[in-house]
């Protein structure tokens, strides 16, 4: 259980702006085993106004596997495009969840990061070919909407 907090011990640390309030509890509630803890954390952050967008940044690069899907879509709802390159790194990332939240957070963020995640998706390995086909699509899609 300690080991589960490591991570968002150091979340808390590297980003001041969100500790002492509603943001963090809501931060250690995004790597809650439960789903709908998860979830529920997800839509409150998401609320919240007040949150720097340079200590969400902090958050992702500090948060464990279970709460990045969230918090990219936060950084994407939010348009931090300061976050555009951990963004796209996730992208091209092991973990499909956050990957494929980057890829939606991407969309949102713009053509530039679009062209950013098609640039941090090579395009001969047959996993990132699917990725950056996905990205082309969503981003598509987001044009005709």
């Amino acid at each position: 259980m300690l080991r589960a907090l490591a991570p968002l011990v150091l979340l808390l640390a590297a980003a001041p702006a969100l500790a002492g309030g509603p943001v963090e509890s809501l931060l250690r509630d995004l790597g809650d085993p439960s789903a709908r803890v998860r979830e529920r954390a997800s839509v409150r952050l998401r609320l919240i106004e007040r949150s720097d967008p340079g200590a969400l940044l902090s958050a992702l690069e500090a948060a464990p596997p279970r709460a990045r899907p969230a918090l990219l879509e936060v950084i994407g709802l939010r348009e931090v495009r300061e976050a555009t390159p951990a963004v796209a790194r996730f992208a091209a990332g092991a973990d499909p969840l956050a990957a494929e939240a980057a890829l939606r957070a991407l969309v949102l963020l713009g053509d530039d990061a679009i062209a950013a995640g098609l640039a941090a998706l090579p395009a001969a390995d047959a996993g990132p070919v699917a990725r950056r086909k996905r990205l082309l699509a969503l981003a598509t899609q987001d044009a005709i909407e």
